[in-house]
């Protein structure tokens, strides 16, 4: 969770590196890795100094059992922003062919 600053979000693609989104204070990060525990699929760069915060699986499970409705907000939360993401690549997409 970035708190303060923002970062870039970039992917290696076919013509060289390509900017996907910049990403501020109040957003996540890494959420994909999180959710299905793969590695990541795209590399972030701070674009000016940041201040985030780690949530770990091992500490989302203890917060998930102590709190559940917490975990449920966190997750709702990552959902929320994971639909933007893609809704706003989708329309990338569709502009890109028009």
């Amino acid at each position: 969770m970035l708190t303060r600053g923002c970062i870039s979000v970039w992917v290696d693609a076919p013509g060289g590196r390509r900017r996907l989104a910049s990403i501020g204070a109040g957003c996540t990060v890494g959420e994909m890795g999180f959710l299905t525990e793969r590695p990541r699929s795209t590399d972030v760069i701070a674009d000016e100094d940041v201040v985030a915060y780690e949530l770990t699986s091992s500490a989302a499970n203890k917060i998930s059992k102590a709190k559940p409705h917490i975990a449920q907000a966190v997750l709702r939360s990552i959902a929320r922003q994971l639909s933007d993401r893609l809704r706003n690549a989708t329309e990338d997409l569709r502009m890109s062919h028009m």
